[in-house]
């Protein structure tokens, strides 16, 4: 996290005030510093470990190996929380001090909620392939030599070459980031000059990001609470997230709420589209893994495309591209090319799929929703 990121930021509990920021290490170019106050910190100072509180609301979230935890008290892990701020207490001075015991008393004592279980179960589920430094090593060598192009190649052409060049400068928020994997290749702020910041509900996949994208911010945080002002961020992008929340409208108005007057929406999500089978059958059964691309978690769900483009058009913003993708034949094709070891044949082969998908998506799927589409990306800018 760097020292600009704060003024983004509100506290996810709700309490008014501002936020202040203390580091127990800093990285300034080649240097690394210790103890320093707000306002010793320079803008880009890169905080390696530190505390963002409301000093006045008793509230503190510390920031560890560049990642801030920014989850409120109900949805956090209470015992990672509590241990990250135990860790660096004496290095705080008194007032953060005092922000960390009252935050630490009152985690013990929380209440739990269904929003709270079901992000600390998302947190458990996509923390676990990536939960050790050996396992993120490994994701980080496969993020950085084998891009997903079948996914990247849509993405790349539908939504992030309309916004990269308005964003120059500006704050870009991507909503449940993940590793970063899209973003390092195909929306890099090294390359497009934005300010990126990321966040996500899984601190270990975080970690990676950083490692993935160092010129991000990265804060662990949950989609439905985000924690970041009103107005804030250029533009906003989305890559399958909404569908993993218990309600993907709330979650989808709150992150809108962050973007300035005029900003940018990006979104690539599956969709309710007639399912080919009947779930249960055994046609479903039998090409289950021929038809699905990858492990879901059980919270998935699809998007309900018309509540989206209805709730945007409430907030009185321009739907401006809605591309339709992934008809049934979409995985069949998607496995064969990922078969082929060259990476340029790999590419050419995914462009000829994406072409073929959707040839099909504007016949096939016309005469039958069944065979798709499974996913639509929106571009979308808000009211100027």
């Amino acid at each position: 996290m760097k020292k600009a990121t704060l003024g983004l930021l509100a506290c996810p509990n709700g309490s008014p005030g501002p936020l202040r920021l203390h580091a127990c290490e800093v990285r300034r170019d080649d240097t690394t510093l210790l103890g320093l106050s707000e306002e010793q910190l320079r803008k880009d100072d890169e905080i390696v470990r530190g505390v963002v509180a409301n000093l006045s609301a008793g509230t503190a979230y510390p920031i560890v190996d560049c990642v801030g935890l920014m989850l409120s008290d109900l949805d956090t892990e209470a015992d990672r929380h509590i241990g990250m701020l135990d860790a660096m207490r004496e290095e705080c001075f008194e007032p953060f001090r005092g922000a960390i015991d009252t935050t630490r008393a009152r985690l013990k004592s929380r209440t739990t909620t269904a929003d709270g279980e079901w992000n600390r179960e998302e947190m458990a589920y996509y923390d676990r392939d990536v939960a050790t430094p050996e396992l993120r090593a490994q994701v980080l060598e496969d993020i950085r030599n084998n891009p997903l192009w079948n996914i990247f190649l849509p993405r790349q052409r539908h939504l992030v070459r309309h916004i990269a060049d308005r964003c120059r400068g500006e704050f870009v928020l991507e909503v449940g980031c993940g590793n970063a994997r899209t973003a390092s290749w195909i929306f890099n702020p090294d390359r497009y000059g934005h300010r990126y910041v990321g966040f996500d509900i899984s601190w270990d996949r975080l970690l990676l990001a950083k490692a993935a994208l160092p010129a991000g911010d990265f804060f662990q945080a949950s989609a439905l609470n985000p924690p970041f002002r009103s107005g804030v961020f250029r533009a906003l992008i989305a890559f399958g997230v909404f569908h993993h929340l218990p309600r993907p409208d709330a979650g989808l108005r709150a992150c809108l709420d962050t973007l300035a007057p005029g900003g940018y929406v990006g979104l690539h999500e599956p969709i309710n589209t007639p399912k080919l089978f009947r779930d249960g059958s055994r046609a479903k059964k039998a090409t289950a893994k021929l038809l699905q691309s990858y492990e879901h978690s059980e919270h998935d769900n699809e998007i309900d495309l018309r509540d989206t483009l209805e709730m945007l058009k409430q907030k009185g913003a321009n739907v401006l591209d809605v591309a339709y993708s992934h008809s049934v034949v979409r995985p069949i094709l998607n496995r064969a090319c990922n078969k082929l070891s060259n990476p340029g044949m790999r590419k050419r082969a995914y462009q000829l799929t994406i072409s073929v998908d959707k040839l099909m998506i504007h016949t096939a799927c016309k005469v039958s929703a069944r065979l798709g589409p499974r996913a639509a990306s929106v571009l979308a800018q808000l009211p100027s």
